[in-house]
């Protein structure tokens, strides 16, 4: 089934002065359909803060049910995006499982964790919601139009534990991708900072596609800069193709020529190594 992606997107910020069901609330100050405000709930597309009869100020939580009873004083943040109401692509799947924590493969166009719009096509919710419930903590991410593996806790000790591996950079990061162009070499590092931090990433050629006009790369990175293998090809010069953000003349069909796809480290529990590589079919290149 395709969906088509649109274009109405809205954020509406206020505070309540009159108690009153949220739906009705919303409608009457966004002039959105209660249709489309129930979905977008659903979502978890609201965000509500609410002081106390104390004064204290609550902590910001998402809203999901429409017949909620707002308050005068209650703060409102709504973002209403009809992409994010979209049912995911795929589903993700485990790879790797354990009872603290697992590596999960995450689809294109599935976002790592909830945007302010919403989790509906989140790996928070989607996880949560194969393991049947409870609070799951993202240890890592992967783009959005990229796919690969992403590192799941399933309670805050196993979350603290991982985030300290990734964080020393303890866990060896294998990605494939597809540059536009041919480099001069069939290996090399791009050590170039990026938002004003040290950032390295090594490469080296895997193959060609496209009567040469293509490359596939295999890269892995030393640091973990936002956009970092994206951001690094297109400044030498060879952008990943598909790329929506960086680069020029690499536009391709398929979308985002990018993949997570090989991790290794020491299991925090087990001390034992983990080395997981996502399936053959996933992958862009053998």
């Amino acid at each position: 089934m395709r969906y088509e992606r649109s274009t109405m997107k809205l954020r509406h910020r206020s505070t309540v002065e009159k108690e009153g069901l949220l739906v009705d609330y919303l409608a009457a100050q966004t002039g959105l359909s209660k249709i489309r405000i129930k979905k977008a709930l659903t979502a978890g597309a609201l965000v509500l803060e609410r002081t106390s009869a104390r004064g204290a100020a609550a902590k910001p939580r998402r809203v999901r049910r429409n017949q909620y009873v707002v308050r005068p004083g209650d703060r409102l943040d709504f973002h209403f995006d009809d992409n994010a109401l979209l049912p995911p692509p795929e589903l993700p799947f485990a790879l790797f499982d354990t009872p603290h924590y697992g590596l999960w493969f995450k689809p294109v166009n599935v976002l790592s964790q909830a945007s302010p719009s919403g989790d509906l096509s989140s790996m928070e919710r989607l996880v949560a919601d194969i393991r049947g419930g409870g609070p799951l903590h993202m240890v890592n991410r992967v783009d959005r139009e990229a796919s690969g593996i992403v590192a799941v806790a399933y309670h805050p000790e196993a979350a603290a534990r991982l985030s300290a591996i990734w964080k020393a950079d303890g866990v060896e990061k294998i990605y494939q991708l597809e540059v536009r162009g041919a480099p001069s070499s069939e290996e090399g590092v791009i050590s170039r900072p990026l938002d004003g931090r040290r950032a390295v990433t090594r490469w080296s050629c895997a193959g060609w596609a496209k009567e040469g006009r293509t490359t596939f790369v295999r890269a892995r990175i030393e640091t973990g800069r936002h956009h970092q293998i994206r951001r690094h090809f297109a400044a030498i010069g060879h952008p990943v193709m598909g790329d929506p953000r960086y680069g020029e003349d690499n536009a391709d069909p398929r979308g985002l020529r990018l993949v997570s796809s090989e991790v290794r480290f020491i299991c925090p529990y087990s001390r034992q190594e983990v080395h997981v590589t996502v399936p053959a079919e996933r992958l862009l290149f053998g």
